[in-house]
């Protein structure tokens, strides 16, 4: 209830007393000796009555709520005046024209000033109209001084402190002490353009904080004093049903329900009816006439079945203790933020479930979860626990708004859409709500209209009915596995042994140095086993070195070692046979796509330059932010992140470089370039001596591949000279140039098509010399043996 009374909520006018008068400062015991307070208030006198004796008749208190002050009746007031009754209006002490700062705000306190006022300006008794926070002042009232409580008309009031918020005291007052230290002290340090003064701030926490509503229940009960609760069906601050709860406490009561929300006595229509009904209610009053009965004039339309067991689940939960209605929200919460918001949101709107309570709880959840140490810092916690607060405010009005009258219309397909509807609205507001999450928003976007970060399903989904095209064709879906007879996996479809492949090739010179470290052995004694292979084979050299999968594919697994704990570290998490390569620094690196074109020779098709990713300090970002706020590395945040760990919190000096990479995967970041410039006859040349000198298993040759090549300049890739070959990929390797960012999308599916029409074309002719192609079943066998292989359960990751 706290957050839900901020000012703005409040369409008061500008409170302007006509009079004060001095009466003693009062705490909840009564008047404090030697002490005095200004008790400022408005009064507007009644019209003159048609009685022979003259007699003005009960005069009305107005007290207002909180925060708030006597202008809060300018509407009213007026009305009840012109039906003859002369009613005051107090600023209570705190708040409008009155003294500011008091030593007691409750509304107990409150209480014992009113009435000291009343002292003060002669009021024998009065009739009490209160509304909203001023419930409690004037049920306290009627306990203090019974017989000057004529009667007391609760409009929109507080009551009974089962109905206040969670119905938890201790919950509620830790709720209030947050508020004093995020509104009051906080808004010293952090002014904001609606804060008003401290005083307003600090009165109207304190109003809250120093109250105590347990034992309103029980003055309820006992209390005879003639009472009329008007209620509005649609109040979100003080729910229909305590209204209903405080009729039933209270014996000699009667309730009216309004169509209307809380602020009964600022809007005109709603004043002016409750007007008529506080007249009558005086008029039979003072004729000693019986009160009772319930008046209901927003009655609730039957229920579709999903929304009347929304509201019955709500209650059910509200029944429960705060602390289990916090563990259920952050176990909602551990199933995902959206949709625990949208819950609360939905629980919210029945007017049962506290907003508060479940904000708690998701909160709990989010600085206890793995994302936890982000948030240590108490500005970070603030602003999660604002945005949480934020998404479940507009969940709960979009869900009153829309999703339950959904379900009222149509039932549970109503219901179902609405709650889609919410958590399409929280999702869209999660990712606007602050810097870093619009970051994501627009890398989200930017991946839809960039080919290269398409799902693969996606991607490659217009490639398929081309494969069955082709397939027809060359009589056979798997002709191309004819291909590459050196290669083993169907020429090099998944699965084949990289060693093999490096140590086929008869021209080694330019080949980077590889050896095996098998699988099995503890992490330490492998790592001993890197150092000893590095120790014995001097083209290794020292550190760093390459470690990656014997079979794997698209990048998953290379790391480069720069250290032996870099090395055990990656046999904790990869327990298969590992491949230690010589590294190469490049800078550059290429994919250079060959075919072969007859028995002797062949011929490079594609070239593709791979950038390596970087971000450039300024001396104030982390390199998370860094990442975020350049237009392409944010489509891969997440994987920077996974790779680079706490390197995400450093933040590089003033136009340092720091290095996000130095894989050439487009899964690790790389950016590939069509480089068709570097495609001369000297590179050409010097490929093509490569590729011819592969004798695999039984001699096969190699037709078609995709060399990863370092070099150290783009001069010497040109000239064909010191070229290191990382590594070959068989017959299922793209040309890389087709992710090049500078490309459409259309000339990607040319170049992807073109290059299957190739391998299928290469595999009809092996076919035609006796080569036999994979069988179906062998060739689905294989490729799920390789998956389970590079499952993370395999691979210990």
């Amino acid at each position: 209830m706290l957050l839900s009374h901020v000012p703005e909520l409040l369409p008061q006018e500008a409170s302007a007393p006509d009079s004060s008068v001095e009466i003693a400062a009062t705490n909840s015991s009564g008047p404090i000796a030697d002490s005095t307070i200004r008790m400022a208030y408005q009064s507007w006198p009644g019209a003159p009555l048609s009685s022979p004796d003259g007699d003005p008749g009960i005069p009305i208190l107005l007290l207002h709520g909180s925060p708030g002050d006597s202008g809060n009746f300018a509407i009213l007031a007026p009305m009840l005046a012109n039906r003859g009754y002369t009613c005051f209006a107090p600023d209570l002490p705190g708040f409008g024209g009155s003294t500011h700062w008091v030593s007691d705000y409750s509304v107990r306190a409150h209480a014992q000033a009113v009435l000291a006022m009343m002292d003060a300006l002669q009021i024998e008794r009065a009739h009490v109209i209160v509304w909203s926070m001023g419930g409690g002042v004037s049920l306290n009232m009627a306990e203090i001084a019974p017989d000057r409580v004529v009667s007391i008309t609760l409009m929109a009031a507080i009551g009974a402190q089962e109905t206040e918020g969670s119905g938890e005291y201790f919950f509620e007052h830790g709720k209030y002490a947050l508020g004093y230290l995020g509104f009051v002290v906080g808004g010293e340090l952090v002014p904001l353009p609606w804060h008003r003064s401290r005083s307003f701030r600090h009165s109207w926490i304190r109003n809250f904080f120093d109250t105590d509503q347990r034992p309103l229940a029980s003055i309820m009960q006992s209390m005879r004093v003639p009472t009329l609760i008007l209620q509005g069906r649609h109040d979100f601050l003080v729910p229909y049903w305590a209204a209903q709860r405080h009729h039933e406490l209270i014996e000699n009561s009667e309730l009216v329900m309004f169509d209307t929300s809380h602020f009964i006595p600022v809007n005109e229509p709603e004043a002016s009816e409750a007007t008529d009904w506080i007249v009558d209610f005086l008029a039979r009053v003072e004729a000693n006439q019986p009160i009772g009965g319930e008046v209901n004039l927003a009655p609730v339309s039957v229920r579709t079945w999903p929304v009347a067991r929304l509201h019955e689940l709500a209650l059910w939960i509200r029944s429960w203790h705060w602390v289990m209605q916090v563990l259920l929200f952050a176990a909602l919460a551990r199933l995902g933020i959206t949709p625990a918001i949208v819950i609360a949101g939905l629980l919210r709107a029945t007017e049962s479930v506290n907003l508060a309570v479940s904000l708690v709880g998701i909160l709990a959840f989010r600085l206890f979860s793995r994302d936890g140490p982000r948030f240590s810092r108490p500005d970070h916690i603030a602003r999660s626990g604002l945005a949480i607060w934020a998404l479940s405010f507009a969940a709960w009005l979009f869900a009153g708004a829309i999703s339950i009258p959904l379900g009222d219309r149509l039932g549970g397909f109503g219901m179902l859409a609405g709650i889609l509807g919410a958590s399409l609205v929280v999702h869209v507001l999660r990712n606007l709500w602050t810097k870093e999450r619009r970051q994501c928003a627009r890398a989200s976007l930017a991946r839809l209209w960039n080919h290269e970060f398409w799902p693969m399903w996606i991607f490659y989904g217009p490639l398929v009915p081309w494969l069955c095209f082709l397939a027809i064709r060359y009589r056979g879906p798997l002709v191309f596995t004819c291909a590459n007879p050196g290669i083993s996996h169907g020429g090099g479809v998944t699965g084949e042994s990289k060693i093999d492949i490096l140590h086929a090739f008869q021209d080694d010179t330019h080949i980077l140095e590889a050896y095996v470290i098998e699988g099995g052995p503890p992490p330490d004694e492998r790592s001993q086993l890197v150092q000893q292979c590095m120790q014995e084979h001097d083209r290794l050299g020292e550190f760093p070195i390459i470690l990656k999968p014997l079979a794997g594919e698209r990048g998953v697994g290379v790391q480069i070692a720069r250290s032996a704990d870099d090395v055990i570290n990656y046999f904790q998490h990869n327990l298969t046979d590992t491949i230690i390569q010589q590294y190469h620094a490049g800078p550059i690196e290429l994919g250079v796509l060959w075919a072969r074109d007859d028995q002797s020779s062949g011929r490079v098709l594609s070239i593709t330059i791979k950038d390596f990713p970087y971000v450039v300090g300024d001396g104030k970002s982390t390199i998370r932010q860094l990442i975020l706020a350049h237009p392409r590395y944010r489509c891969q945040r997440e994987m920077f992140e996974s790779h680079l760990a706490e390197r995400c919190d450093e933040v590089p000096g003033l136009d340092v470089q720091a290095s996000l990479g130095g894989i050439g995967n487009h899964s690790r970041g790389a950016i590939f370039r069509d480089a068709a410039e570097l495609l001369t006859p000297e590179l050409s040349k010097a490929i093509d001596k490569i590729a011819c000198s592969f004798k695999g298993h039984d001699g096969g040759q190699l037709d078609f591949g995709r060399f990863d090549v370092r070099v150290r300049s783009r001069e010497l890739a040109a000239n064909g000279e010191q070229l290191a070959i990382v590594e070959l990929n068989g017959v299922l390797a793209e040309s890389t140039n087709l992710y090049d960012p500078a490309r459409s999308v259309f000339w990607a599916y040319r170049v992807l098509f073109g290059q299957w029409s190739l391998v299928y074309r290469l595999g009809a002719a092996r076919r035609n010399t006796g080569a036999r192609p994979m069988p179906v079943g062998a060739f689905i066998a294989m490729v799920a043996a390789d998956k389970r292989a590079n499952s993370p359960t395999s691979a210990g990751s």
